[in-house]
């Protein structure tokens, strides 16, 4: 009997690997609506108080249609709330640029992006360092 089993375990086993494979090269081909396949993009976000000491900070991975789309939401930014976007890893999703913000220093390359976000506060102003990395690996 156990003869009987381990050929049918053993294709349960490939099967299994099979759809691991599928879904992780499904994964890695994701395209926009238009069939174009999306960039990956570090995202961080540095709250600055008045002394440019960093109060908080998180991180992001999401997708875009293209860096020069991501790049376009902060020259275009027109102060509301853009570029919704729902985190790869952890529950991270929200705005790029929070409703309010005026965008300030946006530095731009092939692959970096740095700006800050000036909001008004309560009391003062609210600084937030937006730093931003095109993930340039090939899938």
């Amino acid at each position: 009997m156990v003869r009987m089993y381990a050929p049918c375990a053993m294709g349960i086993l490939i099967m299994v690997a099979m759809v691991i494979i599928v879904s992780g090269q499904r994964d890695k081909m994701k395209k926009n609506m238009k069939g174009k396949a999306m960039v990956k993009i570090i995202e961080t976000n540095l709250l600055l108080d008045d002394n440019n000491i960093i109060q908080d900070h998180q991180s992001r991975v999401i997708e875009d249609e293209s860096w020069e789309n991501y790049i376009s939401m902060f020259k275009n930014h027109n102060n509301f709330a853009s570029g919704y976007f729902k985190s790869l890893v952890g529950c991270l999703d929200g705005y790029s640029i929070p409703g309010s913000g005026i965008v300030e220093n946006l530095a731009y390359d092939d692959f970096h992006l740095t700006c800050t976000v000036v909001r008004q506060g309560r009391i003062s102003n609210i600084y937030d360092k937006k730093l931003a990395y095109l993930d340039r690996t090939r899938t």
